[in-house]
């Protein structure tokens, strides 16, 4: 299913899946468009970053920051679409996007770190992948969002 929404997603969310080094706002249209249940989900407390009102990805940001998944700056309402995504903000992202009941259960298990939570569910195959403040290519976060629904059943 990942494969085929990926194959039929808009030309600029395939050219994030190849990106080596992926910025906030690709991340979120990864999210937006290769899981259904964050652009279907009921959002949650809106937020307002004004740094996104031109931006070509705002819908799949706007969703993903509603969602909680990925932070707005509060005192300055900017959510930096163009920073780099670092790997413990998407993993965190990834263990509370919603449709992902398993995973959200086995990451509260290991008290809300992103790489414990990680390896819990079976997102990471060891510690050493984790590197939180590390930047993130497109490859990988489309193989940790194919992990996503099964990790439910690789709980450790």
């Amino acid at each position: 299913k990942l494969v085929f929404r990926l194959a039929n997603a808009p030309d600029d969310v395939r050219a994030s899946a190849r990106r080596a080094q992926l910025t906030r706002a690709d991340f979120a249209s990864l999210l937006y468009w290769l899981l259904p249940e964050v652009r279907t989900a009921q959002g949650g407390t809106p937020r307002i970053a004004s740094d996104i009102l031109d931006h070509p990805a705002r819908e799949a940001i706007m969703r993903v920051v509603n969602h909680g998944l990925l932070r707005v700056d509060e005192a300055r309402h900017l959510f930096e679409p163009d920073r780099p995504v670092r790997r413990g903000e998407a993993l965190r992202a990834l263990l509370t996007s919603p449709g992902t009941g398993g995973a959200r259960a086995c990451a509260a298990a290991t008290g809300g770190d992103p790489c414990q939570g990680a390896l819990a569910c079976g997102l990471l195959a060891e510690a050493g992948e984790c590197l939180p403040s590390a930047p993130l290519s497109g490859r990988e976060a489309v193989d940790w969002i194919r992990r996503v629904p099964e990790s439910a059943d690789n709980a450790r």
